[in-house]
């Protein structure tokens, strides 16, 4: 009889300890979920959202640095890169990025595509200009960053620039 009752006890409590588990189960799935999906949402990013993007590519044997998203920066690092491109999107009455920042010296290739109406880019201070370009083609410029200050970039074509189609050169020491 004490055989039976020991097998009976431990039949029993593997029952009960089964049930403690599953809560606990599903609260460490839930949570292995969630941060799952918070990395497949990170690294995959937000579209509507405006993120920076650098990518390292080869070009003719120059080194270039591609730079996207809300302020874009044309910077070199000390492997000495030989041109920033900059990718620049014109839409209605408005640049994005509106600030690009570049380090003295740098050489700056600005990639203006038109999303909306024509365009074109614009630095007076440093003898910069564009074509204009129709909405849903590109037109690039390329300019050295020889001068430390802010300068006004804009859009030339009509009243663009009246209209609030402007931003900001930044070049650093």
């Amino acid at each position: 009889m004490d055989e039976e009752n020991i097998s009976s006890e431990s039949t029993s409590a593997t029952p009960a300890s089964a049930k403690k588990m599953n809560p606990i189960v599903i609260v460490g799935v839930v949570l292995v979920v969630a941060v799952i999906g918070y990395f497949a949402v990170t690294m995959m990013g937000d579209k509507t959202k405006d993120s920076m993007e650098v990518v390292d590519s080869m070009d003719s044997g120059n080194k270039i640095k591609v730079v996207s998203g809300s302020t874009q920066e044309a910077m070199t690092d000390s492997t000495a890169m030989d041109v920033a491109v900059v990718k620049v999107e014109g839409g209605s009455f408005y640049f994005k990025p509106n600030v690009i920042k570049a380090k003295l010296g740098d050489t700056v290739k600005v990639e203006l595509t038109a999303v909306s109406m024509q365009h074109d880019f614009v630095i007076d201070e440093l003898g910069v200009r564009s074509d204009v370009v129709p909405s849903g083609k590109k037109t690039t410029v390329q300019f050295v960053a020889d001068t430390i200050g802010e300068f006004e970039f804009y859009c030339s074509v009509g009243n663009h620039k009246q209209q609030g189609m402007v931003g900001t050169l930044v070049v650093e020491q």
